[in-house]
């Protein structure tokens, strides 16, 4: 079953009694509280083709309606095997360049960043012109379970960041963004607030999650939750409060 783009009118239901609504623009509970009332975890469901919204899975258990169910009590089924972007930020309390992204290692062993690059660009720009954000070194290692932290000119959070981007450099609140290995990309992370036509979108194989940064005012990030799973869905990503780790951070093995 092909999964629509998420710019459709009716994108998706979140778990946590969350909506996102009026075109990716309006984060809000059901109940009404606003953009500024977000909950801490608002999954992200997809809009099935011709299945309506699907359900998130509820985290005791037991499925939304029409979805599956959640992995409370079965423990985590990790796929990941290479390093994976785990949390993104465009922006933050601190302005547009207090942005973040944290790149995890979801195996048993340690991993030299020699031959990664994190690349990112705008979905308006030409394919191919993505700019490098980290370049990974050999004597960058990333332990088991551990974390690799780039942050903004402006970025203010606890967690030390293991590279800071230059002045004035920043994600953008329409990126798409990549992890290379060799040159090849092994994880996208596409996100739209503004730009979100399709065809825009091409290289993230209808797979945009909405920016939940741009609607709050507070640290806000992507997290990918599992940090250990890697489907190449939205559903990979929550929006969470930002709290990012880096190599100085303990390890957080699944």
């Amino acid at each position: 079953m092909r999964v629509r783009w998420l710019a459709a009118p009716l994108l998706a239901v979140l778990a946590a009694d969350c909506a996102v609504v009026a075109g990716l623009g309006d984060f809000e509970r059901a109940g009404g509280a606003g953009a500024h009332g977000v909950d801490a975890a608002c999954r992200f469901a997809r809009v099935a083709e011709g299945a309506g919204a699907s359900g998130a899975g509820d985290p005791s258990g037991g499925g939304g309606a029409g979805g599956a169910g959640g992995s409370g009590g079965g423990g985590v089924a990790c796929n990941a095997s290479d390093l994976v972007i785990s949390e993104l930020r465009t922006i933050g309390s601190n302005g547009a360049t207090d942005d973040l992204a944290e790149i995890f290692n979801p195996t048993a062993s340690p991993i030299s960043l020699e031959g990664y690059t994190l690349t990112a660009r705008a979905p308006t720009s030409a394919v191919g012109s993505d700019f490098p954000r980290l370049t990974g070194t050999s004597v960058m290692v990333v332990p088991a379970y551990g974390h690799v932290l780039i942050g903004g000119e402006l970025y203010d959070d606890a967690a030390t960041p293991d590279v800071q981007l230059g002045s004035g450099a920043s994600f953008g609140n329409d990126v798409i963004v990549f992890l290379k290995k060799d040159g090849a990309p092994i994880d996208v992370l596409c996100v739209c607030a503004d730009h979100c036509d399709e065809q825009l979108w091409g290289e993230c194989e209808g797979f945009v999650v909405p920016n939940p940064a741009t609607v709050v005012d507070m640290d806000v990030s992507l997290v990918r939750e599992p940090a250990c799973v890697d489907n190449d869905d939205p559903l990979d990503f929550t929006s969470s409060p930002s709290s990012p780790m880096g190599l100085a951070s303990p390890p957080t093995p699944p």
